[in-house]
């Protein structure tokens, strides 16, 4: 194909006054001048695009947006506020436009260069779709159609109303059917660490701290990535938690301890019998990596994702099929509406406040956050959902997959939704949408993790994930040196799998999400203090050292946070936005 091939090609630009997350974010002002200003300017310095085109609804609150393109000497066409794909199409009719390059109007740094750039490749090729995702830093996207073939699919009426409001969704989904070339960078526009998109007011002020490094708005994207690579854009980082959250829960595992590990040991015992995985749970490529022994099972570290898990594959029903007191059922056991109140404020409560915190930190407002839906998958005995009731969230809902449990969070959650389910976790994520989602110590019991990073990856932009995983921490390592005690951690019963730092990153890099804050802290002190305590008593028991017990137990939480600041503790809460 070449580039007359293309015939007449026209840079349409999607824009509407209402959005959601940044209300009338196309007329905030970036370097002075409405932020659509921006981006059309910029836009102007293409030389193969034949015509620009800003494609808005027919509402009168979009008005000023036509006024603004004809005072840029851009074209102009209005028509559906919520069906996209007709709004293209239509466009692309009225200005009789062959090839289509689609840029969204809050993705102000594209300029004609990047244009170019994708429409010279593009020329090259046979496409369906060219698109720069996952290639290009984000907010630098374009993405090539002919407009033909669109409007043969908009007049199919084969698309639903998501992929109406999404223009090109239906390609990602059925790639057998279409062919997307994915368009790379020039050496120098390496792929950031860094979101150029403008969805929240933080967003916009970092946007408005980049341009002002300039003279005039017409700069190369060379001279932008160079800016930008001196900006931090660290995340937001909580560290440690008090111990006595969960000073009940670990009491029990303390006397029983050397009980529970004889269970542990006789559930392992079975597994051993099963096949070896072929593939990783994390990335879904063939397993390969560094194996190690923990408490009597073989574990392999991925050399893909450096996701941790063990050689045998677990049934879908393991440990349940092997002992019926081994699953949630006997962790989560129906308590007292007293005790179920605590458990609820000990460890839920602080969950949902540091979602909160984070996201204010971020410029979002408490009133918007709790008009929000939002979605626990796997929410167990309903205790998040309670917090979540308690802190006026008008629209959240549970989905869980254990009977009993779904009985315990309707018992004491009466007026809140749970819904039982009993299809896959992508499955179940493919049929709801919510503004958040959240999932506590789930994604480690799901067999196959890569068709959820994939399902989570055809989120909106601007979804927002909150999750918690164990990590292999320093619990990890102490249980195999204490092997005749209970495990919590890398157990090989409730616990096959665990994540590392790097399999989280991985995740959330195929999933297409921006972590923006994470919350460290373990129980890996409790542990270790639990190990040399039933230690102690199967040997000797002075006073001397039952002083320095109590003095260890005092300290506890200082040398947890130590452990903590240093990234040695075994678990990790994460809050990511689909960018």
């Amino acid at each position: 194909m070449t580039k007359e091939n293309l015939g007449k090609i026209g840079i349409i630009i999607a824009a509407r006054i209402s959005s959601s997350r940044l209300p009338r974010k196309a007329l905030l002002e970036l370097r002075g001048i409405p932020m659509l200003t921006f981006l059309l300017k910029r836009l102007k310095n293409s030389s193969l695009a034949d015509e620009i085109i800003l494609a808005t609804s027919s509402q009168k609150e979009d008005d000023c947006l036509y006024v603004l393109a004809r005072k840029e000497g851009v074209s102009c066409f209005r028509g559906s506020l919520n069906d996209v794909v007709e709004r293209y199409v239509q466009a692309a009719d009225e200005f009789s436009i062959d090839t289509v390059v689609r840029v969204t109007g809050d993705c102000p740094f594209v300029n004609g260069e990047v244009v170019d750039y994708s429409i010279e490749n593009a020329s090259k090729a046979e496409f369906n779709l060219c698109s720069t995702k996952g290639y290009f830093p984000v907010g630098l996207d374009v993405e090539i159609y002919h407009a033909r073939e669109m409007k043969k699919i908009h007049l199919s009426n084969f698309l639903n109303l998501e992929h109406r409001e999404h223009l090109t969704l239906h390609y990602y989904e059925d790639r057998e059917k279409y062919k997307i070339v994915y368009l790379q960078p020039k050496a120098k526009w390496k792929k950031q660490n860094f979101q150029y998109t403008i969805d929240f007011q933080a967003d916009l002020e970092k946007a408005n701290s980049i341009v002002e490094n300039f003279d005039d708005i017409n700069f190369s994207i060379s001279e932008l990535i160079n800016k930008t690579d001196r900006i931090s854009v660290d995340r937001i980082t909580k560290h440690s938690k008090t111990s006595s959250d969960i000073a009940q829960e670990n009491s029990v595992r303390t006397t029983s301890s050397l009980e529970l590990a004889k269970k542990q040991k006789r559930i392992i015992e079975q597994l051993l019998k099963f096949p070896f995985r072929k593939q990783c749970v994390c990335c879904g490529k063939k397993l390969l990596g560094a194996e190690f022994s923990h408490r009597g099972l073989r574990f392999i570290e991925c050399e893909n994702c450096n996701h941790i898990q063990s050689k045998n594959l677990p049934t879908p029903n393991y440990p349940e099929d092997i002992s019926q007191k081994s699953g949630f059922d006997s962790i989560y056991t129906d308590l007292s509406s007293r005790e179920y109140a605590s458990r609820t404020d000990r460890i839920y409560r602080p969950k949902l406040e540091w979602i909160f915190d984070t996201l204010i930190e971020l410029g979002h407002s408490k009133e918007e956050l709790i008009n929000k839906k939002w979605i626990e998958l796997g929410s167990g005995a309903g205790n998040f959902l309670s917090t979540c009731k308690n802190s006026e969230i008008t629209d959240v809902t549970g989905i869980e997959a254990n009977e009993n449990l779904v009985s315990i969070s309707r018992k004491h959650n009466p007026q809140l939704k749970t819904i039982q389910w009993s299809s896959s976790f992508e499955a179940i994520l493919k049929e709801h949408d919510a503004d958040i989602f959240c999932s506590f110590f789930v994604l480690e019991h799901i067999h196959d993790l890569s068709p959820v990073w994939k399902e989570f990856s055809r989120k909106p932009r601007g979804t927002i994930f909150a999750f918690s995983v164990p990590v292999f921490g320093l619990s990890g390592i102490a249980e195999n040196i204490f092997p005749e005690h209970f495990a919590r951690n890398l157990d090989g019963v409730v616990h096959t799998q665990v994540f590392t730092d790097t399999s989280i990153e991985y995740a959330m890099q195929e999933a297409n999400y921006q972590i923006l804050g994470e919350w460290i802290f373990g129980q890996d002190t409790s542990d270790l203090i639990r190990f040399l305590q039933n230690c102690s008593k199967s040997s000797r028991s002075t006073k001397t050292e039952k002083k320095l017990f109590q003095q260890l137990n005092k300290a506890h939480d200082t040398i947890q946070s130590t452990f903590d600041q240093h990234h040695l503790s075994d678990q990790r809460h994460i809050l990511a936005i689909r960018i």
